[in-house]
């Protein structure tokens, strides 16, 4: 069974179904992307770190029902000493250049180093997992990150079957309600 790694942007569009304004027709991409996933009888890993970024704007009386969402068919799974060791090799190779190259072009280093060691435990947890790759909207980060340790893809790289697949079970659920697709 395949096996992938979910970053933040996407489960924050296709679960919370929450975008800035620039990014609202990524919900419904995301939903369908995570459907076809699902179809595909793919491990959707996410990464504990994670749900941690996803929980922190949400009212504590609501966590409950929204990790309901993470139940089926779904694996959380934790940064633990295995990820710690992958991720700080991970660091160790690509963080340093990078970060550096970042100060220069960004006053604000502090926060974007933070979201740099971030980005790392989600990066270790995939290898630790032995995920096959990551899907991330995070073409700078993500990508730059993860070089020489495990693919990165962007949504949309699977989004044609994913849609497909969707597309097919509408036709099959029309059928079933005796509704003829041909015209």
């Amino acid at each position: 069974m395949r096996r992938v790694c979910i970053d933040t942007m996407i489960l924050s569009w296709g679960i919370k179904k929450k975008a800035d304004p620039t990014q609202q027709h990524m919900i419904p991409w995301a939903e369908a992307f995570l459907r076809g996933l699902e179809k595909q009888e793919t491990m959707i890993l996410v990464p504990s770190v994670i749900l941690h970024e996803l929980l922190v704007p949400i009212p504590p009386d609501l966590y409950a029902e929204f990790l309901r969402r993470f139940t089926k068919g779904w694996m959380v799974v934790p940064y633990d000493l295995v990820a710690a060791r992958w991720s700080a090799q991970v660091w160790a190779k690509n963080g340093p250049e990078y970060s550096g190259e970042l100060a220069r072009d960004h006053p604000e280093l502090p926060f974007v180093r933070r979201t740099l060691k971030a980005d790392c435990m989600i990066i270790g947890t995939a290898l630790a997992q032995k995920a096959n790759c990551i899907y991330s909207h995070d073409e700078k980060h993500v990508v730059r990150l993860a070089k020489d340790f495990i693919d990165v893809r962007q949504m949309d790289d699977n989004l044609e079957l994913d849609l497909k697949v969707t597309d097919t079970e509408d036709d099959q659920n029309e059928n079933e309600n005796g509704e003829d697709n041909e015209g």
